[in-house]
C-alpha cells in the first residue's frame, strides 16, 4: 500500500453517501475516524515490522470551521417557554420527587449556567445555607463537570422562593449526608 492508496480512499470516503442520512460523509468523520483509525493501524505494522514505512503519514483533511447559524445559548423566547412549562408540571404518575426536580433544574441552570447533569447529579452534601443563602456546590467527587473543577454559586432569591429548600415531611428521610439529593430530601420542596 502506497500514500496514493490513502489519498484515493480519502476522496472516495469523501465522496460516499451515508445511506442513513442520505448527505455525504463529512469531512470530520474522514480525518478524525477513516485517517486516524489508518494511521493508528499501520503504525503498528511499522512498530511490529509488518511494514516499512506508514503511508498515511502525513495525510491530512483541513477542515474549515463550520458555519454558525445561530448562538449557541437560548434564546430569550425559547428560555421563556423553558421556565413557564416548569411551573406547570403536574404529571400525577410521577412521584413528588420528581416533579420537583422537573421544576426545579431549568430555574438552577438558569440563575446558575451551570449544565443539567451537573445540577441532577447534586448530593445532598452540595447544597448547604450559609447565612441567609442557600449556596450549592458542583464538584467533580459528584460526578461529571465539562471543567473538572469543583465551584461554588448562591441560589438567586427567586429561585429560592419557589418553594422552601428544607426538607419536605411527605419525602423520606436519608441518613447519608452525601446522598443522591436530586431528587431527595434536600431538592422536595411544597410550593410557598
Amino acid at each position: 500500500m502506497a500514500a496514493a492508496d490513502v489519498v484515493t480512499f480519502k476522496g472516495h470516503r469523501l465522496a460516499t453517501i451515508n445511506p442513513r442520512t442520505g448527505k455525504p460523509i463529512a469531512p470530520k468523520t474522514v480525518k478524525d475516524s477513516d485517517l486516524a483509525g489508518l494511521k493508528a493501524v499501520f503504525d503498528w505494522a511499522v512498530v511490529n515490522r509488518r511494514m516499512a514505512s506508514n503511508p498515511a503519514a502525513g495525510i491530512t483533511l483541513r477542515l474549515g470551521k463550520s458555519a454558525e447559524l445561530r448562538s449557541k445559548g437560548f434564546t430569550d423566547g425559547e428560555a421563556l417557554a423553558i421556565l413557564k412549562t416548569t411551573l406547570q408540571v403536574g404529571e400525577r404518575r410521577a412521584s413528588l420527587e420528581t416533579r420537583a426536580a422537573k421544576r426545579r433544574v431549568p430555574w438552577i441552570c438558569a440563575y446558575s449556567e451551570a449544565r443539567v447533569g451537573e445540577v441532577a447529579q447534586l448530593r445532598k452534601c452540595d447544597v448547604r445555607k450559609d447565612g441567609e443563602h442557600w449556596i450549592i456546590t458542583i464538584t467533580p467527587e459528584a460526578g461529571t463537570v465539562k471543567t473538572n473543577e469543583a465551584r461554588s454559586f448562591p441560589i438567586h432569591t427567586t429561585s429560592s422562593n419557589r418553594g422552601s429548600w428544607s426538607s419536605s415531611p411527605r419525602l423520606p428521610r436519608v441518613t447519608c449526608s452525601c446522598a443522591p439529593a436530586m431528587p431527595a430530601v434536600c431538592w422536595g420542596f411544597s410550593r410557598a
